[in-house]
């Protein structure tokens, strides 16, 4: 799934050469990106709250 929304390799992002589970930190981040980026098209009132996280 990461590998097709990010283009990134996931053994790149596993806390583990053999860990499909776990992420190291710089995966742990790009979740956090992913849940940040697709949480208003599933909750719209957070749109602002997306824009302002945008500005730190």
């Amino acid at each position: 799934m990461i590998e097709a929304l990010t283009g990134n390799d996931t053994g790149k992002l596993a806390n583990a050469p053999d860990d499909q589970t776990h992420f190291n930190e710089k995966g742990a981040r790009e979740m956090a990106r992913l849940v940040m980026q697709q949480l208003p098209e599933v909750e719209p009132s957070l749109k602002l709250k997306q824009c302002l996280i945008k500005l730190r």
